[in-house]
């Protein structure tokens, strides 16, 4: 993420946050709270009287920033030359199509902490220049097919703490640059053989604190640049022979605080880059001869917190 985006987003939650306690206590409804907060930092005088929003440059003069309060729908008057738009913690419901698609120099959009449950089909078309999505925090329950259509530059995508159960196969074939994907504190199930097909550039993806019970065999062999994979706190069982097969790259392993019985022997063979595997707090009593045969890169194992009586 953008470092003035990561550090405004710092800053403005936790004004934002104060003036939401004192509305509250105050009994003001939170556009009042929002006028309040423009008070504080200064609105902008082309602003409409639905919304309250500010811009910002950088020490240089160089980035152009939008921010915004008090909204329940993405406003229509974001400057084109934008780029970089703050719409976090509002009350916007939906995305729809072509609602971003003027602001083709747009780098990174900020839309966390707000009650997002529908992404309409193509909702980012034009957004060719996107590098940064935020979308944490928000009611969405599935991801379609077609909802990052047109985000060819995209390199972080953030969803944690939504409501996502389905991943349509697909829905992220489009993000050919995407490097990290966090889909953490969600309340995915399964996962599809084509969840994650077309991201063959991802390094790190966050799956943790989700609902899953199962791995497909080879269900990661299209990420053969992936060097960190997250699946702490789901409900995984058992560990089989080809779950991880194609990630020659990967290099960490996380799959503390899972109920996993069994790992098959040779499920990690094609790991040989790793060299941290994780496997804390779960139900293994045993170790099978083999397991981690052929890890010539392992340096760090750990296994504390199982019921391990031999090995």
């Amino acid at each position: 993420m953008c470092s003035f985006l990561s550090h405004w987003i710092f800053f403005s939650l936790n004004l934002i946050e104060f003036v939401q306690i004192t509305a509250r206590s105050l009994d003001l409804y939170f556009p009042v709270a929002a006028v309040c907060l423009c008070l504080l930092l200064g609105a902008d005088a082309g602003c409409t009287d639905a919304h309250y929003c500010r811009s910002e440059y950088d020490p240089e003069g160089r980035r152009f920033y939008r921010i915004y309060w008090g909204l329940t729908v993405v406003p229509r008057d974001i400057p084109a030359e934008a780029l970089e738009v703050h719409l976090y913690v509002n009350s916007i419901t939906f995305l729809p199509t072509g609602v971003f698609s003027h602001l083709c120099q747009c780098e990174g959009l900020a839309l966390s902490n707000n009650h997002i449950s529908f992404i309409y089909k193509e909702a980012f078309s034009r957004m060719e220049s996107l590098q940064t999505l935020d979308l944490t925090n928000n009611t969405l329950s599935a991801i379609e097919r077609e909802a990052f259509t047109g985000l060819f530059s995209l390199e972080e995508l953030y969803l944690d703490i939504n409501r996502i159960s389905v991943i349509e196969p697909g829905a992220f074939a489009e993000l050919k640059s995407l490097r990290l994907l966090f889909l953490r504190n969600n309340i995915l199930f399964t996962l599809d053989q084509g969840t994650f097909s077309g991201l063959g550039h991802l390094h790190k993806l966050w799956l943790d604190n989700n609902q899953i019970t199962t791995l497909q065999g080879r269900f990661f062999k299209t990420l053969e640049s992936l060097k960190y994979l997250h699946l702490t706190s789901n409900i995984i069982t058992c560990i089989s022979k080809e779950t991880f097969d194609g990630l020659a790259s990967l290099e960490e392993l996380h799959l503390d605080m899972n109920k996993i019985l069994q790992i098959q022997t040779g499920s990690f063979a094609e790991l040989r880059s790793v060299h941290l595997i994780s496997l804390q707090k779960n139900l293994l009593s045993s170790i099978e001869p083999g397991t981690f045969t052929g890890l010539h890169s392992l340096s760090k194992l750990l296994l504390f917190n199982n019921g391990i009586t031999s090995i």
